[in-house]
């Protein structure tokens, strides 16, 4: 197919000759189509190797003309670059600046490609004749992976690139989606991304029996409104799961959840500067509690407090880590972790190829953990009737699962998430929702209640 692809798409370059007035043009612009015939054939050659030994790195995308004809690009001299990283085959060098890395050929002394690429390594060199040896990359840009190759004669480049398997989710080789489910989720994150202000957002769909995907679906903003947008693997911040960490600490150090916590006014001094607060702590904060419910309250006062008991001196360095907002999950790994804490000993991952899944076990959680945190879980029904005093009402099945939130440090960018799995005596559906808001938004988590209620209700018929 790739092959196919490029003698279609020389072809048409062929036929761009006519164009040129000067029969001088016309010659050399048929030399270099066969110059690319002889480079197309050795990427196809390259590419279906690379692909059998690498599944899911790289799918050829088309390349246009301005691509292949394009200027040099803008040349900056070695002894300016932060890092140079000699290839194995010594001609070619990985160099960096702020941050960026390009592909710097040593023998000619000039930049093969701009210095704005993510990541590059060197794969491998391919003889195609006397004539012609061309130079393979592995690059990584932005939300896109690809194979960068080089001819040795000019440095010439031509790029194959899509979206980054490792970033960006793909269903289309997934057999499990349910279209019916994915419609009405996407109806459902729609109405609440207007509701809510949402920048982007996610919702997920598991069946909590097989553990297989029954719908994924992302949107984002748009000049229009709000358009279907790629699922991002590395899209939300993983703050919806602090009570479930700390729950698995408390185990560890023999607390339990009927223990008692004083949470105060709802703000506490850890010292050195470090002040955790808790969601209520405007209203004054929720005093005394066990730790079970402190911790369905999200209250991070009661998860830093197991930090401490569980690490000691390590927990401000530690919650440091658990408070960075990294983005590093997703509303499918939402459903597929809660469903897999709630009722399975294992933790199963859609693939997405396929029915098949992906399955990793529970590292060094005791049993004692993998209860406190079913415990938590079923701690749900404490948040959802307080957050609306109709939710328990008009949902006629338990819920078991999470609320989360998060706001940056900046306060530029907000989330509200929820994880959960129903009906919680013997779970048939797992859903995982997050909604990423814009600037100075109301941040309670539990105003993702509605949703959560219209979309349980519906899968419950």
């Amino acid at each position: 197919m790739i092959g196919l692809e490029w003698n279609m798409k020389l072809f048409n370059l062929d036929k761009l000759a006519v164009y040129f007035v000067s029969e001088f043009k016309t010659l050399i612009f048929i030399m270099r189509i066969e110059f690319l015939y002889k480079v197309a054939f050795a990427f196809s050659m390259f590419l279906s190797s690379f692909v059998a030994n690498a599944q899911n790195v790289i799918v050829a995308d088309t390349v246009d003309a301005d691509d292949l004809f394009s200027e040099k690009p803008v040349q900056i001299p070695l002894d300016e670059c932060e890092y140079i990283d000699t290839c194995e085959q010594r001609r070619y060098a990985i160099v960096t600046k702020d941050g960026k890395k390009g592909i710097y050929d040593l023998e000619r002394h000039e930049n093969v490609t701009a210095i704005d690429l993510d990541f590059i390594c060197y794969s491998r060199s391919l003889q195609l004749d006397d004539s012609l040896c061309l130079y393979y990359f592995y690059a990584e840009d932005g939300l896109q992976s690809g194979i960068i190759g080089v001819a040795g004669t000019n440095n010439s480049t031509l790029g194959f690139w899509n979206d980054n398997p490792r970033l960006v989710g793909n269903l289309a080789h997934c057999t499990t989606v349910d279209s019916i489910v994915s419609d009405t989720c996407r109806s459902l994150l729609l109405d609440c991304m207007l509701r809510l202000n949402g920048n982007y957002g996610q919702i997920a769909v598991i069946d909590a029996q097989t553990g297989h995907l029954k719908a994924w679906v992302a949107l984002g903003r748009s000049n229009d409104g709000f358009e279907d947008a790629k699922l991002l693997k590395l899209s939300c911040t993983a703050s919806i799961f602090r009570p479930v960490f700390a729950a698995s600490l408390l185990a560890d150090v023999g607390v339990s959840l009927d223990d008692s916590i004083d949470t105060g006014n709802g703000i506490y001094d850890a010292g050195d500067g470090l002040e955790i607060r808790d969601p209520g702590w405007h209203d004054g904060g929720y005093g005394v509690l066990t730790f079970g419910q402190a911790l369905a309250f999200r209250s991070d006062i009661a998860v830093y407090s197991a930090v401490l008991a569980a690490r000691g001196t390590d927990a401000p360095e530690i919650w440091k880590e658990i408070v960075n907002g990294k983005k590093e999950t997703n509303a499918m790994e939402f459903a597929s972790i809660v469903n897999s804490f709630y009722c399975k000993d294992k933790i199963l991952y859609p693939s997405l190829e396929g029915d098949s899944l992906c399955v990793e076990p529970f590292s060094n959680m005791t049993v004692q953990a993998l209860d406190n945190v079913k415990k938590v879980l079923d701690g749900f029904s404490l948040v959802a009737s307080k957050a609306n005093e109709t939710f328990d009402k008009s949902v006629d099945v338990g819920i078991a699962g999470l609320y989360g939130a998060y706001v940056s440090t900046d306060d530029k960018s907000s989330e509200l998430s929820f994880a959960g799995c129903f009906p919680s005596d013997n779970p048939r559906y797992a859903v995982g929702l997050f909604i990423g808001q814009l600037p100075g938004q109301i941040v309670d988590p539990c105003l993702l209640s509605d949703t959560i209620e219209h979309l349980v209700n519906w899968l419950s018929k």
